[in-house]
């Protein structure tokens, strides 16, 4: 298993491309994380997470 390149101009084998490409309909629902709000909120994130999730 690969993982699809982070640049738009990397150019994959044909066969590597059909196993890790996104669709262009995929990729239009990829969204970036809002950096800000995160770090504002690490504190407050971690206790949830801490919490919730590694009882």
């Amino acid at each position: 298993m690969g993982y699809a390149p982070t640049v738009t101009d990397a150019t994959l084998p044909p066969d590597l491309a059909r196993q890790i490409s996104l669709t262009p309909e995929q990729q239009a629902k990829l969204r970036t994380p809002d950096y800000e709000y995160i770090a504002r909120n690490q504190v407050a994130l971690i206790d949830f997470w801490n919490k919730e999730f590694k009882r």
